[in-house]
């Protein structure tokens, strides 16, 4: 990529960053922006020696931050265009203006060397070392300045996500900032500033160059910008289905009345009339009941996808800078819920009707998007959530089975949990007798229930029917090249579908059908 193109893609990229930065720093709208464009068009001479420096946004920020001081409330400019808007698409505007208000009035109130730090780390998502470059200061200076400011900031008002453990200043920067309006990436503006910078004899041959570039850049970023992964071309065949539950296998996915050859499938979510698939790439997408594919979204690549089935709606981390989105999505309706932002490392844990679990440095956190804020809970260890029984990994080997409802609490050998849509039986993997035994508990007791496995046999995957059985891929252990270090593996050798209900701790086991397992994962939603 060029040098213009590049510099253009990152005007286009950090704008609203450093215009809101400057905002919360307690600058008006107008004069932020005047002094981002001239910050800007300082460093765009210099471009190249400053992208192989190491550090962009260090530079750009010290240069900012000194040009900031020249800025004034007149525009130079004659014609502003139209006012910048609000984002319609934030679906909870008047709580997140109220939340600016209150934070740029706590922000105010605190020392100017405190609240410049605060604004740099979690508005501007530098990292502390980055903030040191800019202030010129220590890093020992920056991380005393980041404990006090969000000690006197949490103190200052009665956050509603200030907790007495805890208090999380990210999201609330993040969320806050989206409400700050701005205008459009000025890269014509920011490029001609630095054109007439030139000498006079240049000026002419610099403004067409420049122009040029303009368009170069624009159109580059545009080609190459990146677009996500997409739907893959898909095979649709009319089948019935053997089981009372959708899995997927060989590369083909199988639903109630079709198979469908989608490729690369890693997260399966049940659905109504559907499933909702992730891949390893990070592709999100809906499968109708008819095979017809939708794409949703894009997750982080590797992470979970989860869904509630009584509510229709699934969640995932995705990418973003320089903070990851939390997303829900309504499948049924076809709309978004809602999203919010959350720190890099977030975990989607669990969908349990309209409350979504999550896990961030080393919190849990619990959110229901239609009623107000994320409350934090406890643990940093919850692995699966439903009908209110919550799951924690204790430590490795051990799970903790809370059920607030009835105040019930037992701690299970295993790793790893899947609960029943009502709570009642939970499924997970144990390493005796064998690695990777699946064992099936009742969740109200903690006791043991026998899953019809014989010790020869061994479940690739496990997971609940929408009729609360168990339903298990299984292969025969004299297949198995070796023991895997995970449930789900991919396999070779036949494999079996088999559903397992339970009456009075007896199972009835039934096999509904099996197949060769030779290409790509085996999996059952979850």
């Amino acid at each position: 990529m060029s040098d213009g193109s590049d510099f253009a893609s990152f005007v286009v990229a950090r704008w609203p960053v450093l215009v809101r930065s400057l905002v919360l720093l307690g600058h008006a709208t107008k004069d932020a922006e005047a002094a981002v464009e001239s910050g800007l068009a300082r460093c765009q001479p210099s471009w190249e020696r400053v992208r192989d420096s190491g550090d962009v946004d260090a530079h750009v920020y010290r240069v900012v931050l000194d040009q900031v001081q020249h800025a004034t409330a007149a525009s130079e400019h004659d014609d502003e265009g139209p006012p910048p808007l609000l984002d319609p698409m934030l679906p909870d505007q008047p709580e997140r203006v109220q939340l600016l208000a209150e934070l740029e009035a706590a922000l105010g109130r605190l020392p100017a060397e405190l609240r410049t730090v605060l604004v740099l780390r979690f508005a501007s998502g530098l990292d502390p070392d980055q903030v040191a470059t800019v202030l010129a200061v220590p890093m020992a200076v920056v991380h005393e300045r980041e404990t006090r400011g969000t000690s006197e900031l949490a103190s200052s008002a009665d956050w509603d996500r200030v907790r007495a453990d805890g208090f999380e200043p990210s999201g609330l920067f993040l969320d806050a900032a989206e409400m700050i309006p701005v205008h459009n990436p000025p890269v014509d503006a920011v490029l001609g500033r630095a054109a007439t910078a030139r000498t006079r004899r240049r000026q002419w041959t610099v403004g067409i160059a420049a122009g040029v570039v303009v368009v170069l850049a624009v159109s580059t970023w545009l080609a190459t910008r990146p677009t996500g992964p997409q739907l893959p071309e898909s095979v649709v065949t009319e089948a019935s289905n053997p089981a009372n539950i959708e899995w997927y296998a060989n590369q083909v996915l199988h639903l109630p009345e079709v198979t469908v050859e989608v490729p690369g499938v890693s997260e399966l979510v049940e659905m109504p009339d559907g499933v909702v698939y992730g891949t390893a790439d990070g592709l999100v997408a809906y499968v109708r009941g008819d095979g017809t594919l939708v794409k949703l979204g894009e997750a982080l690549p590797g992470t979970r996808v989860v869904g509630s089935l009584e509510r229709g709606w699934v969640a995932w981390v995705g990418p973003g800078e320089p903070f990851d989105r939390l997303v829900i999505h309504d499948v049924v309706r076809e709309r978004s819920v809602a999203s919010r932002s959350v720190t890099k490392g977030t975990r989607i844990v669990a969908l349990d009707g309209d409350e979504v679990y999550y896990t961030t440095r080393g919190r849990d956190w619990s959110w229901q998007p239609l009623e107000g804020e994320p409350s934090w809970t406890r643990g940093g260890t919850l692995v699966d959530v439903a009908s209110g029984v919550r799951v924690s990994q204790v430590k490795d080997g051990r799970l903790r089975i809370e059920q607030p409802l009835f105040d019930v609490e037992v701690d299970v050998p295993g790793n790893g949990a899947i609960l029943s849509d009502d709570g009642d039986y939970l499924l997970t993997s144990v390493d005796t007798p064998d690695p990777e035994t699946v064992v099936l508990y009742d969740a109200a007791s903690g006791e043991a229930v026998d899953v019809g496995l014989t010790r020869a046999e061994i479940a690739i995957q496990a997971a609940f029917d929408p009729d609360g059985a168990a339903a298990f891929m299984v292969k025969h252990r004299a297949n198995e090249p070796e023991p895997g270090q995970e449930l789900r593996l991919s396999t070779t050798g036949p494999t079996i579908l088999r559903s397992c209900e339970f009456e009075f701790f007896e199972p009835e086991c039934e096999t509904m059908t099996q197949f060769a397992g030779n290409s790509g994962k085996t999996l059952l939603p979850h």
